[in-house]
């Protein structure tokens, strides 16, 4: 009998995913390095299911699902990819730093936004941002969904105030909305496989390689995304912003 160690095997699969992305990336520049598009873009349409299998697996479902849709241009022009409240809940939720890009937490981007707004309401006071919304960074979900715009109409739900620091927690409850429109910008990049910043096992995606499957292939569409979630969510202030 053969015994594996699940641990090593692991690893080595990983390995094995970002030589072949790699692999996959210096063929596409080196296809538009002899100004072939049309090979460049279908090299990139593979490189971009690999990615579509290795978020499956790594827990980027989202991320995938959503470049599945764009790859496969499924989804009319008149219709909008509707997330789950869960999945709105996540990411409105969510006070995790971006790993992957130089963006503060959703919860410390709402404070910037919104504490100069909150200041003087009292509790049960309605209050709302929109329909303009702000525009949000990502954090967990940089890779699905990038920034996004959020709306929020609901009430004022409670503030405490920390005496020795002098910071308020504000709790607005009601209804948070999310949209977004997914597609892909020219001089743009996205980091693969660069968690503990080693940039040696770093692999940059190219914006301008999408934008090549979509001219090219013309399969490809771009598409809104939206999504509600009707809950709390607390936001600290402390200071001015």
């Amino acid at each position: 009998m053969i015994c594996f160690n699940k641990e090593e095997m692991k690893k080595s699969l990983e390995s094995m995913a970002k030589l072949m992305i790699k692999l996959k990336a210096e063929e596409i520049d080196k296809y538009l390095a002899a100004g072939d598009r049309l090979a460049a873009a279908r090299a990139a349409e593979e490189l971009y299911r690999m990615i579509i299998q290795g978020g499956y697996i790594e827990g980027f479902g989202l991320a995938s699902q959503l470049l599945t849709h764009w790859l496969n241009g499924d989804i009319p022009e008149d219709k909008e990819f509707e997330l789950s409240s869960d999945v709105v809940k996540a990411i409105v939720s969510d006070d995790r730093q971006n790993q992957y890009a130089d963006d503060l937490s959703v919860g410390a981007q709402l404070s910037k936004n919104l504490c100069n707004r909150l200041d003087g309401k009292r509790d049960k006071d309605i209050f709302k941002f929109g329909p303009e919304g702000y525009e949000i960074n990502t954090s967990p979900y940089f890779y699905a969904i990038g920034g996004f715009r959020l709306e929020f109409s609901g009430n004022l739900a409670g503030k405490t105030v920390n005496k020795e620091t002098g910071c308020c927690e504000y709790k607005l409850d009601g209804l948070w909305t999310m949209t977004d429109k997914y597609d892909w910008h020219r001089d743009k990049d996205t980091p693969l496989f660069d968690k503990e910043g080693d940039d040696k096992s770093c692999v940059i995606i190219k914006d301008e390689w999408a934008l090549i499957v979509k001219e090219e292939l013309k399969k490809a569409k771009d598409f809104k995304v939206k999504g509600s979630w009707r809950g709390t969510r607390s936001i600290q202030c402390c200071g001015k912003k």
